[in-house]
């Protein structure tokens, strides 16, 4: 369920301390004062409420509500450790599969009494000890199954956890046998052959990056910066900011070329303006 009050709004940190000073029994008018002074609330409660503050009804109301799904909980796992605790000590007292071995013999010795003492007429004082008798053992053998079963699984639990131990310790050894074998099948053709042969059997055996993988890495990132400084610098062109460049002389061309006139050679000087030079 989501909640949607003033005091729902504010971070988990606060709430949880004021479940704690609810479940210390600190008065309400002690909490209220304490949590309206804070600044944080006071700034969610200007965005979202336009200012008003924590109430003893906002109070009474998270009491019925939040605080008590917190408790719960609260509870809850306090009774689960508690649990846990207990069967911790009953099983280093004594061995728990065999208890319910002992129940089913104490059940056995009471069908002994009762046929010991059985005259062989059938009565309902007869058939009502039997019947408690018999549910007994039903339960009692339940019982011993769902002990062997966590018996068999607390083991289980115990061969992986003994093995992943066996696995850290051995885990740096396979992986050096396991990298010499990827290395040979590579070629053994040099230090970027042993990386590779090295990285490969680190990411099998879940190990940290090896030393050649790290030594390859800062020697690509090196030559990779040498290159970059060794490289000459681009030409830059010039801009018009720069001044203007030398004129560029026209081509003879037809559309250059005024019609009727003659070509000029090359090397040979323009004639001026007035100048006959037609001869007579």
């Amino acid at each position: 369920m989501t909640r949607t009050g003033k005091i729902a709004r504010l971070p988990r940190k606060i709430r949880t301390e004021l479940n704690e000073r609810l479940d210390n029994g600190e008065e309400g008018d002690s909490i209220l004062a304490w949590i309206n002074d804070m600044p944080v609330v006071d700034d969610i409660l200007r965005e979202q409420f336009d200012g008003a503050r924590i109430t003893k009804q906002n109070l009474s109301e998270w009491r019925q509500g939040g605080f008590r799904e917190w408790a719960f909980r609260r509870q809850f796992i306090e009774q689960g450790c508690e649990t846990f605790d207990a069967a911790a000590e009953m099983e280093a007292a004594f061995d728990a599969p065999l208890l319910a071995g002992h129940l089913a013999m104490l059940v056995a010795t009471r069908y002994a009494a009762l046929l010991n003492h059985w005259d062989g007429h059938y009565s309902a004082e007869f058939e009502q000890e039997a019947k408690l008798l018999r549910a007994l053992n039903r339960d009692i053998a339940l019982l011993q199954r769902s002990l062997q079963d966590a018996e068999r699984h607390r083991r289980e639990h115990e061969q992986v956890v003994e093995q992943k131990k066996k696995d850290r310790l051995t885990a740096p050894i396979m992986a050096q046998m396991e990298s010499d074998a990827y290395y040979a099948a590579l070629g053994g053709g040099g230090e970027r052959d042993r990386a590779m042969a090295d990285f490969m059997a680190a990411v099998k055996y879940d190990q940290r990056p090896p030393q050649s993988v790290i030594a390859l890495r800062e020697k690509m990132e090196r030559m990779k910066e040498g290159a970059k400084s060794a490289r000459p610098p681009k030409e830059e062109k010039p801009s018009k900011a720069d001044g203007p460049s030398a004129p560029v002389a026209p081509s003879p061309t037809k559309s250059n070329q005024s019609e009727g006139s003659t070509p000029i050679p090359s090397g040979q000087a323009e004639p001026e303006a007035g100048v006959n030079t037609e001869k007579d």
